[in-house]
Parts: C-alpha cells; structure tokens; sequence
C-alpha cells in the first residue's frame, strides 16, 4: 500500500542532508540580503553539517560569507526546515534575520512549522509564530501543522531513527502538547485535509466499526466504491484495514467492488494481507477477489503479505488506526496460506524466498527457488531490489552467474532504476562487475536521478555505511574502497571482451587461448561494432579459433547487436567449415536478426553490398571462393533447416 499521508513523511526529505550524496541546489529568488564588497570565504564545514548539529557560529560565517539562507536540499527542502526539525531555535533566527522565507515549502508543501511541530520543537514553534508565521499554514494535502502533533509514537521513532535524532517519548510528547497551545492561541486548528476530517459518513462509520451506523447509511443512495478523498481508500478497503469480517460483508452484499482500487491502485485484499487480516482476506477471497491484482508498484496481495511487519506501525500511524504489530505478524501466515490456496501465484515481483536465499548466499536454495519457478528479476517488497542486484550487492558471483543463466536480466531495473551494475559498483564487488559488463551489463545505465554506476563509486564512506547498515550488507570500508577503484577501471575500460574480439580479428591464436584461460566472457560483444567473438571467428572463417570459443562455452546462438548470430556471419562469407561446425553444435538455421532475415538471406547480398560490409568490418574475402562457399553455406542450411 501506497502511504499518502505527507505531514510528517513529507519529512524524510530531510535525510539527504549531511549525506554527501549530492550538492544542495540554490533557489534563483536570492539569499534576501545586500550583497557584500568583499564576501568571506565560506568556512570549510558546509552549511548543512552546521544546521544539523546547531552550530550556529559557522551558519553565521556561511551566511556572511554569501550562502544563500533559503537554499534547498535536491528534494526540495529548505534548509529553514532542516534547523526547524532539528530544534535550533537560534540557528532558525540566525537563518530568518539573513532573510530565509519563514513561508519556504519542501516538495510536499510543508514548511518550517510543520517541521518544528512534529517533534515538539517548542521553542522554535514559539519563535516561527513570533515573527508570523501561519498558525494554519497548509501543506499540499490541506495538513496543518497541528496534524504534525498527531504522529503516532512509532512512526515519530522511525523518522527519528532516520534522521539520527535522539528522542524520548516523555520529552516529546511534553513539546507537543506545549506546541499545541501555542498553535491554539494563534488559532491553530486541524486541516481539512487530515484523516480526522474524514470522521463522519461512511468511512467515519467503517473506522468507528459501528455496523449499525454503517447499515442506516447503506440505507440510502451511497456510493460505495467511491475512494475518500483524503487517503485515496474505498469504504471496503477501510472495513479491511479495521478487520471488521461483518462491515466487509455488509458493504459486498450492497453492491461494493470486491476489487476496487484505491489512488495506489492497492485492492481490498492488498490491505488485508498486509494487515493480517485472515478472516477479510478470506472473505474477499470467496467473492472471488483477485490475489493476483497488482497496485501501482507491481505488488500483489502476497507480496504485501511478507512485507516486514515493522513498517505496519508506520502505515498504520499514516492512516491513524490503532495496529497491534503482534497480532499482524500471528496473522499473516494464515493470510499466506488462503491466498496460495487461492491461486496467488508465488513468483510475484517479490520472489521473497529467492532473495532471501541470495541475502544468506545459499546457492543450493538459489537453485532450488529457481527450479520452483521463482521469478529472477522479481524486486523484493521491502526495498524494491531485484535478485541480481542482491547478489552483486553481497559480491556473490556464483550466485549472479546463476540468475543470469536462469534469465535475470542483466540491466534490470530495481525500483530506484538503478541496475545491477550500480550495486556492484557501491559497494566495490570488482569480480561481480566484471561478470556483468562481460554479460552486456550497460556502464552507462542511469538510475532515476540520473546517477551512472561510475557515481556509484564516488558516494562518500557516511553515506555507503548509512545505506550498507540499511540493507543490513556486511561489508569491509577499506576493502570496499579498493574494490571500487577496481569497478573504475572495468566500467572505464571494458572486461576483456574487447581484448578477445581484438585477437580473434587478428586471428591471433594463442592470445585467444591466453584471454579464455582467464574469465573472460566468450559471449560478450565487442563495444564498436556488438558482435560476438565468436561471429568474429565465423566472419573470418577461422575453423581453429572458432573450435576454441565454442570449447570455452561460447553460445552457438549468440546475439549480435543486430540480433544476427554467427551462422549469419559465415553464410555471408561463405564459410561453409565454420557453419558446418555451428550447425552441428546447435545453431540454429532459421534464427532471423533485427531485419527478419534467416542466415540462408545473408548469402543473397549483392557483390556492392558484400564489398561494403566487408571493407566496414575490414575483411579479405576471395571473391572467387565466395559463391562457391555461399552455395555449399546454402545446401547445409536448407539440409538442417529439412531434416526432421
């Protein structure tokens, strides 16, 4: 399920901030202030750090020396709300005299009250309202900053966390409640858009679970499938998240889509499951709700359904339900198991037991899961990265050979875009990045922000133990290091893939040998033209060399750039000895590249377009041989393309 509630979530945007994961971006509107003569030089701790950790002297000299004071995090949040959430009232005022926008909204359109509130900043609530801030300042779903004092404990524990902020749940709770009725004074009140303000109708009914309220609405004309404009959920989907079996009934009996989305695109059953709610799931399962159904994400019910059940306290606090996290866990096994009786399929995007057979590194499970139709380039729930990727993040080589082989795509995407390339490269598995860029792995594959693999080896040693404790990887700083510089070199230079393209063109037959002694990818394509060693040898009719790749597990069917294989190079020259050799390793005689064409159409070219190629791709054919080799190349093809 899609949380849509952005109050306090809003402010995870928050955890770039002293990550060095990017540079903060500057708004064009100006720091507010006179320009200087001679500014200061800026001091050598960045503003953020200074923010964070409330030193206010060094801010002080950023400002003077000509830092912006409303400049933003690449998420789009001020700095103004950074010194907000972290409780430095006089960083907060050293930044407003210098001329920050005390009105300045993040993405999400909270601003630095809304920060100031959610962790009973009072001090800095009391200074924001001082100078005029709004009391009912509205982020973008109408939240005001009184929704703020409403986090739930966990919740507020898990941004917290995030944030490395140490907090006590006495301390804050005392600074809310201070922070309320200075809110109140100044006539602050609940936002319209805030879960409370959906308290009455039928949704208010369905959350209070008041069966005989929710029968006297159903009573008159109410749209049932109507999702709340709040949270985006349908009145059946809040009877499932409540886990009312008798509420559910009611609403399917009066006509409610047992499938209807909310604004995620998340099904009744979606919410069940992940809720561990038996009973709902299995009555929604018996009016034939789909377990297959897919929200926006691409998760099903059964993905949901293994989601970790420390992240049901954050949802639930989102969607203000009182969630007893024991009781989800005690009942998501049955809720696994109606949903698999039910015909959810266990592939899903998740493939939750292969990737925890990769995260343990256990081959013989990997295998097994595979053999029991685990989905390779599924995403797990939690963080949304695919089994490739987890297996080049724990350097696991043997792992990541075998979910190629078993079909992983190579420059699958995780749900960040990044590919498995960029994992590698994090975290300096060398050997991993070199069996994927012999594998096609693209160098230059980009994530969502725009980040190549090669920036994945520049992110600075705070942030990778910060995302390496997150994916709970064990990992080595200075090996790590070293293993990155290594990833530099392939992900600039290449695997040896060229190298042996290079030594078949020269049919140089000892260094081919010398290349595929070492792990070198016989399959790989050259970067300048992508074509594969072996269509190499099969262009130049090279019976020995073309012997040795396909001895070195070279694939008779390997794909060119073009989608054309080896037979289609030796048709085109008429090397019938190196078809005749393809064909009897399993090449395959009616394989068709980008253009449709079967190696028997290579043969047609014209003596204009053959001496193109040839000259392009540097070439010597003997015009004479060549009819002759084409002819024989077309008598074996149509042989194999007859025989039974």
């Amino acid at each position: 399920m899609k949380v849509r509630h952005t109050t306090w979530v809003g402010l995870l945007m928050l955890l770039l901030v002293g990550c060095g994961g990017e540079q903060p971006v500057e708004e064009g509107s100006g720091s507010g202030k006179p320009d200087a003569a001679k500014p200061l030089a800026a001091p050598a701790v960045d503003v953020w750090t200074a923010v964070v950790t409330g030193n206010v002297e060094v801010v002080k000299l950023h400002l003077e020396s000509g830092t912006d004071p409303n400049i933003k995090d690449p998420n789009g949040a001020p700095i103004l709300n950074a010194a907000a959430v972290f409780g430095h009232r006089d960083v907060v005022a050293a930044l407003l005299e210098q001329g920050a926008n005390i009105n300045g909204k993040d993405n999400d359109g909270n601003g630095a009250l809304h920060a100031a509130a959610f962790l009973g900043r009072t001090e800095v609530v009391e200074l924001l309202l001082e100078k005029g801030v709004d009391a009912n300042f509205k982020n973008n779903k109408g939240e005001t900053p009184t929704d703020s004092l409403n986090a739930d404990w966990g919740t507020t524990q898990f941004i917290a966390g995030l944030l490395q902020i140490q907090i006590d749940q006495q301390s804050i709770q005392a600074g809310r409640n201070k922070s309320a009725a200075l809110l109140a004074k100044r006539g602050g009140k609940v936002g319209a858009g805030a879960v409370g303000g959906a308290a009455g109708g039928l949704i208010g009914a369905i959350r209070k679970q008041d069966a005989a309220e929710v029968k006297k609405i159903l009573a008159d004309k109410v749209d049932l499938n109507a999702p709340d404009q709040q949270l985006g959920m349908t009145p059946l989907a809040w009877a499932a998240a409540v886990g009312n079996v008798e509420i559910a009934g009611l609403l399917l009996e009066r006509g409610a889509q047992v499938d209807g989305k909310n604004g995620d695109g998340a099904t009744p059953l979606h919410v069940a499951s992940f809720l561990g709610r038996a009973g709902v799931v299995e009555l929604l399962l018996a009016k034939k709700g789909d377990p297959n159904a897919r929200n926006t994400k691409g998760e099903t019910p059964l993905v949901l359904a293994q989601v970790p059940a420390s992240l049901v306290p954050i949802v639930a606090g989102a969607l203000r339900l009182e969630v007893d996290q024991n009781t989800v866990e005690q009942g998501r096994p049955k809720v696994i198991e109606l949903l698999e009786k039910g015909g959810a399929k266990t592939t899903g995007v998740g493939g939750s037991k292969l990737i925890a057979a990769i995260r343990k590194q256990d081959v013989a499970a990997v295998k097994q899961a595979l053999a029991d139709k685990a989905d390779p380039n599924g995403q797990d729930p939690e963080f949304g990265v695919t089994a490739l990727n987890w297996a080049t993040m724990v350097g696991n080589v043997e792992i990541a050979r075998i979910l190629l082989d078993g079909g992983a795509d190579v420059n699958g995407k995780s749900r960040d875009g990044g590919g498995p390339l960029s994992g590698a490269a994090f975290m300096g598995r060398a050997d991993v990045c070199e069996l994927l860029i012999s594998s096609g792995g693209d160098p230059k594959l980009k994530n969502a922000k725009g980040e190549d693999p090669l920036f994945a080896t520049t992110v600075d040693a705070g942030a990778t133990q910060f995302v390496a404790g997150l994916l709970k990887l064990d990992y080595d700083l200075a090996k790590v290091q070293a293993g990155r510089a290594k990833c530099v070199q392939l992900l600039k230079n290449g695997t040896g893939a060229k190298e042996l393209c290079a030594a078949v063109r020269k049919q140089d037959v000892a260094a081919v040998k010398l290349l595929l002694a070492k792990p070198t990818n016989p399959n790989a394509q050259d970067p300048d033209f992508g074509i594969t060693a072996l269509a190499w040898a099969a262009f130049h009719g090279n019976l020995e060399i073309a012997g040795l790749l396909i001895a070195g597990k070279a694939d008779v069917n390997g794909k060119n750039r073009d989608d054309s294989r080896p037979l289609h190079a030796a048709a085109f020259t008429g090397h019938s000895a190196v078809l005749e050799l393809l064909l009897s390793k399993g090449a395959d005689a009616a394989a068709k590249n980008s253009d449709d064409e079967t190696p028997v159409q290579s043969t047609e070219a014209d003596p204009a377009t053959t001496r193109v190629l040839a000259g392009l791709l540097q070439l010597k054919l003997d015009t004479k041989a060549l009819a002759a080799g084409r002819a024989r190349c077309i008598e074996l093809l149509k042989k194999k393309s007859a025989a039974p």
